[in-house]
């Protein structure tokens, strides 16, 4: 296909173009839910018109060949909440590729000074680090599976295609900790009012609102919060839900925060406890934690893979952020 690059323009977003820029992103992304699509763009639809100027839209004239989107993020920076955005779902049609449409596009982007973009491809990742100066790597996402007395089963019933109801108990005591499974989201009410869990100095704020957007009004309905409380005190929560890689399915570690650091780990066995009640044999949690490779109780092993973060707000670049899959879009593309 030959092309005239001067037929190739670049806009920004505006909610009037929801519904042409979710077809594109459909067609584009075999792997991705149009639910999921949808509600990305329609969390940008509902923020202000400088959140809007911060996503892109690639034409070939009057087609759609390229997109770079965004969601808002607050982030708590040494005691101050400042409002950032994600940079996600960005991609070009396979077809328009090889003429500088991706470089154009963050030409565009990096003229914004408060962006994170979590879980980037290979290309993604080379062209922000390469090619545009003030763009910064930070801390890896890595991914850890424990596994339990029922791994075999999982993997054989990858096989037989068997899948199964998952039930998520009301209650679960282990190290000293209860975790209560939140029926209602009012529940919530005695979450920190600033979000602020870890008194780190950079922190993403995580409070009711932000809990109810993310796991309870959404289009699917699989995500299961906890508080984690210590000595009749809140000390934390967690989020679970199961997944599926590869056709093996597993208890996920969603999100969590606990205020003491030493009790994170109670996260991943009460996981564990949830996976081997269903006679699932693997949890699966994506963190950007750098533990040991293997750690025991339950067996937990981290793999090889990293996942690549950037930022272009220098003073957060080497803060070890707590990053979940939860952040920008890892719970909706790394896993089923």
């Amino acid at each position: 296909m030959k092309i005239d690059k001067h037929d190739i323009s670049i806009t920004t977003y505006k909610p009037k173009l929801h519904n042409a820029l979710l077809s594109f992103m459909i067609s584009q992304y075999e792997n991705r839910s149009s639910e999921y699509l949808d509600w990305w763009l329609t969390n940008l639809d509902k923020e202000s018109e400088q959140l809007w100027n911060t996503a892109f839209i690639a034409y070939y004239k009057d087609e759609i060949i390229g997109c770079y989107t965004s969601n808002p993020i607050s982030i708590n920076i040494n005691g101050k909440e400042v409002t950032m955005f994600y940079g996600g779902n960005a991609i070009v049609n396979p077809k328009f590729r090889g003429y500088g449409i991706g470089k154009r596009i963050y030409a565009e982007v990096f003229k914004h000074n408060n962006r994170i973009s979590i879980g980037l491809t290979a290309a993604s990742y080379a062209i922000q680090t390469r090619k545009f100066n003030g763009c910064f790597p930070i801390h890896d996402i890595r991914v850890y599976v424990s596994a339990n007395i029922y791994s075999l089963r999982s993997i054989i019933n990858k096989f037989t295609n068997k899948t199964q109801k998952v039930l998520f108990p009301d209650n679960i005591n282990i190290s000293g900790c209860v975790f209560s499974k939140v029926k209602n989201v009012e529940e919530l009410d005695s979450f920190p009012a600033n979000g602020i869990w870890l008194n780190d100095f950079v922190e993403l704020k995580r409070d009711k609102e932000w809990l109810r957007n993310r796991f309870v009004d959404i289009y699917r309905k699989d995500y299961f919060i906890y508080t984690i409380h210590k000595n009749d005190e809140l000390s934390g929560y967690a989020v679970f839900r199961k997944g599926k890689m590869y056709g093996v399915e597993f208890v996920s570690i969603v999100d969590f925060r606990c205020k003491d650091i030493t009790l994170e780990k109670t996260v991943t066995k009460a996981a564990n406890v949830i996976a081997k009640k269903n006679k699932i044999g693997f949890t699966f949690c994506m963190s950007s934690r750098l533990h040991s490779t293997i750690r025991l109780a339950p067996f937990t092993i981290r793999l090889r893979k990293k996942i690549k973060n950037v930022t272009v707000v220098e003073k957060i670049k080497d803060e070890r952020v707590l990053f979940t899959s939860a952040d920008s879009n890892l719970d909706f593309v790394y896993y089923e």
